[in-house]
Protein backbone atom coordinates (compact mmCIF):
# COMPACT_ATOMS: atom_id res chain seq x y z
CA UNK A 1 0.00 0.00 0.00
CA UNK A 2 2.84 2.83 0.79
CA UNK A 3 6.03 2.44 0.50
CA UNK A 4 7.82 5.82 1.16
CA UNK A 5 11.62 4.72 -0.36
CA UNK A 6 10.48 4.20 -3.90
CA UNK A 7 7.41 6.97 -3.80
CA UNK A 8 4.68 4.18 -4.46
CA UNK A 9 0.77 4.77 -2.89
CA UNK A 10 -1.74 2.87 -3.74
CA UNK A 11 -4.21 4.83 -0.86
CA UNK A 12 -7.55 5.69 -2.52
CA UNK A 13 -9.76 6.82 0.80
CA UNK A 14 -8.84 9.25 3.54
CA UNK A 15 -9.54 6.02 6.15
CA UNK A 16 -6.90 4.37 4.60
CA UNK A 17 -4.23 7.07 5.17
CA UNK A 18 -5.29 7.31 8.36
CA UNK A 19 -4.71 3.69 9.26
CA UNK A 20 -1.03 3.57 7.37
CA UNK A 21 0.39 6.83 8.71
CA UNK A 22 -0.48 6.01 12.43
CA UNK A 23 0.67 2.47 11.89
CA UNK A 24 3.86 3.83 10.62
CA UNK A 25 4.64 6.31 13.44
CA UNK A 26 2.96 3.94 16.16
CA UNK A 27 5.52 2.86 18.14
CA UNK A 28 5.12 -1.07 18.97
CA UNK A 29 4.92 -0.24 22.81
CA UNK A 30 2.04 1.76 22.15
CA UNK A 31 0.04 -1.18 19.68
CA UNK A 32 0.91 -3.36 22.51
CA UNK A 33 -0.73 -1.03 25.33
CA UNK A 34 -3.97 -0.38 22.98
CA UNK A 35 -3.64 -4.46 22.63
CA UNK A 36 -4.02 -5.15 26.60
CA UNK A 37 -6.70 -2.24 26.93
CA UNK A 38 -8.56 -4.30 24.57
CA UNK A 39 -8.22 -7.73 26.29
CA UNK A 40 -8.85 -6.18 29.57
CA UNK A 41 -11.98 -3.70 28.72
CA UNK A 42 -15.27 -5.37 30.29
CA UNK A 43 -18.45 -4.47 30.08
CA UNK A 44 -19.32 -3.21 33.88
CA UNK A 45 -22.45 -1.29 33.11
CA UNK A 46 -24.70 0.61 30.58
CA UNK A 47 -23.98 -1.85 27.41
CA UNK A 48 -23.77 1.33 25.32
CA UNK A 49 -20.82 2.58 27.76
CA UNK A 50 -19.00 0.05 26.64
CA UNK A 51 -19.93 -0.21 23.05
CA UNK A 52 -18.77 4.05 23.37
CA UNK A 53 -15.60 2.23 24.89
CA UNK A 54 -14.87 -0.27 22.73
CA UNK A 55 -15.10 1.88 19.74
CA UNK A 56 -12.68 4.41 21.37
CA UNK A 57 -9.87 1.66 21.96
CA UNK A 58 -10.53 0.53 18.51
CA UNK A 59 -9.04 4.24 17.11
CA UNK A 60 -5.65 2.97 18.80
CA UNK A 61 -5.32 -0.87 17.05
CA UNK A 62 -6.23 -0.04 13.14
CA UNK A 63 -4.26 -3.01 11.87
CA UNK A 64 -6.20 -5.42 14.23
CA UNK A 65 -7.70 -8.13 12.21
CA UNK A 66 -11.50 -7.62 11.87
CA UNK A 67 -12.34 -11.48 13.42
CA UNK A 68 -10.07 -10.24 16.40
CA UNK A 69 -11.96 -6.96 16.98
CA UNK A 70 -15.44 -9.02 16.67
CA UNK A 71 -13.81 -11.74 19.06
CA UNK A 72 -12.71 -8.73 22.18
CA UNK A 73 -15.64 -7.04 21.67
CA UNK A 74 -18.12 -9.91 22.40
CA UNK A 75 -15.86 -11.64 24.77
CA UNK A 76 -16.25 -8.37 26.71
CA UNK A 77 -19.80 -8.00 26.85
CA UNK A 78 -21.64 -9.47 30.19
CA UNK A 79 -23.01 -12.87 29.64
CA UNK A 80 -26.82 -12.08 28.74
CA UNK A 81 -25.48 -9.74 26.11
CA UNK A 82 -22.85 -12.06 24.87
CA UNK A 83 -25.16 -14.87 24.39
CA UNK A 84 -27.80 -12.86 22.41
CA UNK A 85 -24.76 -10.89 20.18
CA UNK A 86 -23.40 -14.51 19.14
CA UNK A 87 -26.43 -15.93 18.23
CA UNK A 88 -27.14 -13.28 15.68
CA UNK A 89 -23.91 -14.42 14.23
CA UNK A 90 -22.26 -11.27 13.64
CA UNK A 91 -19.90 -11.52 10.36
CA UNK A 92 -18.32 -8.01 11.30
CA UNK A 93 -17.61 -5.94 13.83
CA UNK A 94 -20.09 -3.09 12.82
CA UNK A 95 -22.96 -6.37 12.43
CA UNK A 96 -21.46 -6.81 15.74
CA UNK A 97 -21.87 -3.62 17.26
CA UNK A 98 -26.07 -3.01 15.76
CA UNK A 99 -26.60 -6.24 17.54
CA UNK A 100 -25.72 -5.14 20.69
CA UNK A 101 -27.39 -1.88 20.20
CA UNK A 102 -30.85 -3.41 19.51
CA UNK A 103 -30.18 -4.64 22.94
CA UNK A 104 -29.57 -1.72 24.47
CA UNK A 105 -32.94 -0.34 23.13
CA UNK A 106 -34.86 -3.01 25.22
Amino acid sequence: MLDIENGHCTITTFDDFRKQLKGYFMPVDVERYAYRLVANLKQTDALRDYIRAYQMVMLDVPMMPEKDKLHWFIIGLQSWPQTDVERSNPETLEQTYVAAERLADT
